[in-house]
This record gives C-alpha cells, sequence and structure tokens, in this order.
C-alpha cells in the first residue's frame, strides 16, 4: 500500500515498531515506489503524539491517515486471557482511536482531511476462535460510523474498508492463546488451519492499495467499502437465509464439530 501511494507521487510515510525514529527515519525502496518508515507504536500514546509531530514537521501537514495496524488472536472467547483480550484491543482499537485523536486537530483547523480505517469481514460477522478479533473490528464500525457524522461539517472524510481475506503476513502472525483449554483445542485448530488455507490462496494486497488510492482520489467517498469475494457474499447470505442456517453453515465452514 505505502509503495503503491509513493509511485502515484503522494509522500508516504508509513510506520512500524522497530522501525528507526522519527524525523530521519529511513526511506524505504520498494518494487513500486519509495516511501519513508519511522518508528510508532499505536499501543503507546507518547510515541503516537511524538510520531504524528515527526510527520508534520517533516512534511508540513497531513493530509490522509490510513490505519492499518492490527493483528489477530486466534482464541475462543472463554480460553483467551484478559490480558489477551486487552492487548487485541489496544492495538487494533484504542490504536486506530489514538490516531485519529492526534491528527483531528489540525484536520479540523484546515477543514479537510481522509481517514481511511481497515476494518474487515470479522466486523460484519463473529468468528468462531477470532472473537475477540471481531469484537475489536466491531468496535472500528461504530466509531467510525459516529466520527463520520461528527466531523462532516469540518470537510474531513470517513471510510472503512471491509476486507475479506488477503494473502499478507498477517497469517504468520496470528497470536494463540497461551496456555489455552484443552477442550477447545481441536476445534480451533481445524478452524484456525482453514482460515489460514483461505488466507494464503486469497487476492493480493495491490488490489487493497489500488482501493485506497480510488477512496483518496474520490470526491465524496462513502463510509463503507467491501473488497474480496468473501466480503461481498457473506453479508449478503446473511440477509437473505434464516439466521440458524447461516449458523449451520459457519459451523461448517469452521469445521466445528
Amino acid at each position: 500500500m505505502a509503495e503503491h501511494l509513493a509511485s502515484l507521487g503522494l509522500k508516504v510515510y508509513g510506520t512500524s515498531r522497530r522501525a528507526p525514529e522519527f524525523p530521519a527515519g529511513q526511506v524505504v525502496e520498494g518494487s513500486f515506489g519509495s516511501y519513508k518508515l519511522g518508528k510508532l507504536d499505536v499501543c503507546d500514546p507518547d510515541s503516537v503524539i511524538e510520531c504524528v509531530a515527526a510527520v508534520i514537521e517533516d512534511a508540513g501537514r497531513i493530509d490522509a491517515l490510513v490505519n492499518n495496524a492490527g493483528y489477530a488472536l486466534g482464541a475462543s472467547i472463554e480460553e483467551a486471557s484478559e490480558a489477551e483480550v486487552d492487548e487485541q484491543f489496544q492495538t487494533n482499537y484504542f490504536g486506530a482511536l489514538r490516531m485519529i485523536r492526534a491528527l483531528l486537530p489540525a484536520m479540523r483547523e484546515r477543514r479537510e482531511g481522509r481517514i481511511i480505517t481497515i476494518g474487515s469481514l470479522a466486523g460484519w460477522v463473529g468468528v468462531p476462535f477470532h472473537g475477540h478479533y471481531s469484537a475489536a473490528k466491531f468496535a472500528l464500525e461504530g466509531m467510525s460510523e459516529a466520527l463520520r457524522q461528527e466531523i462532516h461539517p469540518f470537510g474531513i472524510h470517513v471510510s472503512l474498508v471491509e476486507p475479506g481475506d488477503f494473502k499478507t503476513e498477517g497469517t504468520q502472525n496470528r497470536k494463540l492463546p497461551n496456555p489455552g483449554i484443552e477442550a477447545y483445542r481441536a476445534n480451533r485448530e481445524r478452524a484456525i488451519a482453514g482460515m489460514e488455507k483461505s488466507e494464503q490462496s486469497g487476492p493480493d494486497p495491490i488490489h487493497l492499495a489500488r482501493l485506497i488510492e480510488r477512496i483518496l482520489n474520490a470526491d465524496r467517498p462513502r463510509l463503507r467499502y467491501r473488497i474480496g469475494t468473501d466480503a461481498f457474499w457473506v453479508p449478503k447470505l446473511r440477509r437473505v437465509i434464516p439466521e440458524p442456517l447461516f449458523e449451520f453453515l459457519l459451523r461448517k465452514i469452521y469445521d466445528i464439530r
């Protein structure tokens, strides 16, 4: 995404917890384009403030924010510890919230800006053994919908991207419960194995990057954008079939016995 947007001539700043500090950062020469990469931990309020200030000092302003930090916690509702759930929300929900709150004052003052948050199909359907991940994505849905109305008078546009499965390193970065509960182990392992197969056979993330480009260029961007075959058919299927049948199909998909 960063490389693609940079190839269009945009000034792009990527972030990572393991990158050098801004403002120097480092220049990443990608296959599509080059961008600056600097340090940011969205779970650390001080890191968020320092990163945003450094980028504004270097670039002069920030026109658009893409909230893309996140990971999946592959655990049943019961077996995930409170600390594991808190870590999931700190990254996937509060991380996005911290970034939005850090950027809004300058955007409100200029009366323009774009905020794009990467949600998920899991923000529409509670995914078995990813219930806390789904809960965080559901929270992003509600927050973004309300925020869009609140900041509309300031000329700031809010959009949600709701992808299905894409082939990314998110598969390798999935976290599992420690130690977990034996009663859930077999179903959890089958469900996650199916998810991983679907993810690694999913489309190339360049399609997502091109969607971000279209949203940035749109005069009146929508609130929600879905991308990926499963992101289209699953919500539509849920609307047209009885709930018990949908639940049965969900158990079949995730091989819950």
